[in-house]
C-alpha cells in the first residue's frame, strides 16, 4: 500500500514508473498517542506502526508501555511534555524490544515502578535486538535494571538518568544495575557500530552502576555514583565481566565513578583474556561517611581493580586518570601479567588508603609504569611491587630500575577537592613542573573538552591545566562537571 505524504494527491510520472518497476519508496508517518488522539495506548500505536514511522506520545501518565516487534520505528514523547509510564509494580517492562527487531529508538520517557519484590525485570529490555537507541529517558524506582540486553549489537544508551533500582526482597533475580549489557557486540567489529554508553547519570541503584561483557564498548561522559546498598555484594561503578568470553575492545574515558566498593572493576581469565582495554581521563574516588547505609571509609575498597589472575592479550592502557580516596588502595593492578599493560600520566592521591599495587615485573615491561603522581601518606605503602611495600616513590625508584623514571611524589594542587573538583590549580608538585607523556589522539581531549598539549606539555590527571597565558582550547567534548 502506498502511503501518501501530506498534500500529495496523485503520484508523479516518476513515481508511476517506480511503481511499475515494483520499487515503492517508503514514506514515514507520525502517529499521535494520548487521550483523544489517534491511539490511546502506546502499544496500539506500536502495533499499527510501519517501518519508518514515529509514535509521538503526548503528556500524561500511562499504565503500560509497549512490546516492540516492528523494526525501524521511533517511540518518543511529544516535545516539551512530560510522559510517565507508571507500571504500579506490575510484572512488566516499560519497553521490551523483541530479539528479531532492529533500529528502534526510545526517547523522552519517564519510566517507574516496573517489576515487583518477587519478579525482577528491566525497565527497558533490549533482548538481543540490533541498532537500539535509548536516549534522554528517566528510569527510576523499579525492581531490576534500568536498561538490559543479552546479545544485542550496535546499541546507544545516551543522556538518560537511571536511579533507584531495587532487588527482590530475597536479593535474588537478575541484578538491579543501572545498565546491564551482556554479550553486547558490534555489527562490523568497530566501536562506531558497537555498544555505547554515553553522557548518562546513573546513581543510587541496588547493584552496579554499569555492568558489561562483550566486544567494542565505548563508555564516556557518564556520571556514575552512589550505587551501593547494604543488600548487594561489593557493588561497582563499572563492572567488566568475563562470563562466556572475555571483554575485548573497551574504551572507558572521561567518566566520574564515585562511592562504590570498587569504582572500576575489570576481570578476565586465562581462557577469556582481556585485550584492547583503554581507561583514560576518569575521576574515581569515594566520599567520607555513610552512603546508602554503607560507610565508605571501610566499604570503599579500591578505585581501579584489574582483578588478580586476569590475563591479557594485547594491552590494558590506563592514562591520565585521577584515583582518589579509597578505604584500601587506589589501584590494584593484580591482573594482566603478559607485560602489555601501561599505566601513565595518572594521579594517585589517596588520603585514606594505600597507593598502587602490582605483583611484579612480569606485569609491566620496562618503562610501562611511568609519569604518574603519587600521594598516599597514611598507610603502609605508596607502591607495593612484587610483594615489597615501598613507603616512598624514591625508595621504589632506587630499587626497581626502568620504572617511574619520571614519576613525581607529593600532593597535587586541585581547585577544590573537597567539593569534588579535581581540576588542577597548577601544574606543579611543590616547586617541580610535572609534565606528562604525550599520548595518541584518542586520549587528547580532557573531560571538559580541553585539548591536551596545546603548549607542548601533557598534564597528568583527568584535566588539562589551562593557564591565562594559554590559548583557549576547543570545547568539542560534552562537558560533565564533577
Amino acid at each position: 500500500m502506498l502511503r501518501a505524504a501530506p498534500n500529495q494527491h496523485r503520484p508523479s510520472a516518476n513515481l508511476l514508473v517506480l511503481l511499475f518497476l515494483g520499487t515503492i519508496p517508503a514514506f514515514s508517518a507520525q502517529h499521535e498517542v494520548g487521550p483523544g488522539r489517534t491511539y490511546t495506548t502506546i502499544q496500539a500505536c506500536v502495533d499499527g506502526a510501519a517501518p519508518g514511522d514515529i509514535c509521538n506520545v503526548h503528556g500524561g501518565t500511562y499504565p503500560a508501555g509497549a512490546s516492540v516487534s516492528t523494526s525501524n520505528i521511533t517511540i518518543q514523547s511529544n516535545s516539551g511534555e512530560l510522559v510517565t509510564i507508571d507500571l504500579d509494580n506490575a510484572t512488566a517492562s516499560c519497553f521490551s524490544i523483541l530479539s528479531t527487531t532492529s533500529n528502534v529508538t526510545i526517547t523522552g520517557f519517564t519510566c517507574t515502578r516496573w517489576g515487583n519484590s518477587s519478579t525482577v525485570l528491566p525497565a527497558i529490555n533490549l533482548n538481543a535486538s540490533q541498532g537500539a537507541r535509548v536516549q534522554n529517558n528517566i528510569l527510576h524506582s523499579g525492581f531490576g535494571p534500568g536498561v538490559y540486553c543479552n546479545g544485542c549489537k550496535n546499541v546507544l544508551i545516551d543522556g538518560n538518568e537511571i536511579f533507584g533500582t531495587r532487588l527482590r526482597t530475597d536479593g535474588g533475580g537478575i541484578s538491579s544495575d543501572g545498565v546491564t549489557l551482556i554479550g553486547c557486540g558490534s555489527l562490523n567489529n568497530t566501536y562506531e557500530k558497537g555498544c555505547r554508553i554515553t553522557n548518562n547519570s546513573i546513581h543510587d541503584n541496588g547493584t552496579d552502576g554499569i555492568k558489561i561483557q562483550g566486544q567494542y564498548f565505548t563508555i564516556t561522559g557518564n556520571n556514575v555514583f552512589n550505587n551501593v546498598t547494604t543488600v548487594a555484594n561489593h557493588p561497582d561503578g563499572l563492572q567488566v565481566l568475563e562470563l562466556v568470553t572475555g571483554t575485548q575492545h573497551l574504551r572507558v574515558g572521561n567518566n566520574i565513578f564515585k562511592n562504590h566498593t570498587q569504582n572500576i572493576f575489570i576481570v578476565g581469565t586465562t581462557t577469556n583474556k582481556l585485550s584492547d582495554i583503554h581507561v583514560w581521563g576518569n575521576i574515581a574516588y569515594n566520599d567520607p561517611g555513610i552512603v546508602n547505609g554503607l560507610n565508605m571509609d571501610t566499604s570503599g575498597g579500591v578505585n581501579l581493580d584489574i582483578s588478580e589472575g586476569s590475563t591479557c592479550a594485547g594491552g590494558v592502557f590506563v592514562y591520565n586518570n585521577f584515583f582518589g580516596r579509597s578505604a584500601n588502595r587506589s589501584v590494584d593492578f593484580g591482573g594482566c601479567s603478559d607485560g602489555s599493560a601501561e599505566f601513565k600520566n595518572n594521579i594517585i592521591h589517596d588520603n585514606l588508603g594505600n597507593g598502587f599495587l602490582a605483583p611484579g615485573t612480569s606485569h609491566f615491561t620496562s618503562g610501562k609504569l611511568d609519569y604518574n603522581i603519587y600521594y598516599a601518606p597514611n598507610r603502609s605503602y605508596v607502591i607495593l611491587w612484587n610483594g615489597v611495600a615501598y613507603r616512598s616513590l624514591a625508595a621504589f625508584q632506587a630499587a626497581v630500575p626502568n620504572q617511574e623514571r619520571n614519576g613525581v611524589a607529593g600532593p597535587a594542587n586541585f581547585i577544590q577537592a573537597q567539593a569534588g573538583d579535581f581540576r588542577l590549580a597548577s601544574e606543579t608538585i611543590g616547586n617541580v613542573r610535572a609534565p606528562g607523556l604525550p599520548l595518541p589522539i584518542l586520549y587528547s581531549l580532557d573531560r571538559e573538552g580541553n585539548q591536551r598539549g596545546v603548549d607542548g606539555f601533557w598534564d597528568r590527571g583527568a584535566f588539562e591545566f589551562v593557564s591565562p597565558t594559554r590559548p583557549n582550547p576547543p570545547q568539542n567534548l560534552r562537558a560533565v562537571a564533577p
